[in-house]
């Protein structure tokens, strides 16, 4: 699976910088709401997950956020979506820092140099990497269903 530089900006290089300057928000805060149906939620629980499990965010309700995944990856409701907020870690906000995504603007716009490369570094320690398909149904446990 390849990650256009456009799809990156969009969801995980925008959100992250969200969560450092916002310090908290749900994924319509972080992504928009979304255009293009079932592509735009697939996009968006790959990013979720990928940051979610490398430990960048967690989720305000949870502590773990493998749950409110978990329930967004069964329910695609503006409700569900709307209700779980995500909240920076303190890896987040030193990545944040060392990108100066404080500071930025329009970051939706253009790829910050350095950032996919360090990122990816991050999600490939964490066995998330960008250029493998996630194992939902290990990751969330859906087997037992």
């Amino acid at each position: 699976m390849t990650i256009s530089d456009d799809d990156f900006m969009h969801f995980y290089q925008y959100p992250i910088s969200i969560l450092v300057i916002e310090g908290d928000s749900h994924m319509y805060g972080m992504a928009g709401i979304p255009d293009n149906g079932d592509e735009w939620y697939e996009k968006s629980i790959a990013a979720l997950t990928r940051i979610g499990l490398s430990r960048l965010m967690y989720c305000w309700e949870e502590g773990d956020l493998t749950p409110a995944l978990r329930d967004m990856f069964l329910d695609r409701s503006d409700d569900k979506w709307g209700s779980y907020i995500f909240n920076p870690t303190e890896a987040c906000m030193k990545l944040g820092r060392k990108f100066n995504l404080e500071d930025e603007g329009e970051l939706d716009s253009r790829l910050l140099p350095g950032f996919r490369e360090e990122l990816g570094r991050i999600f490939e320690e964490h066995g998330v990497g960008l250029d493998i398909d996630l194992p939902y149904d290990k990751l969330f446990s859906l087997e037992s269903d």
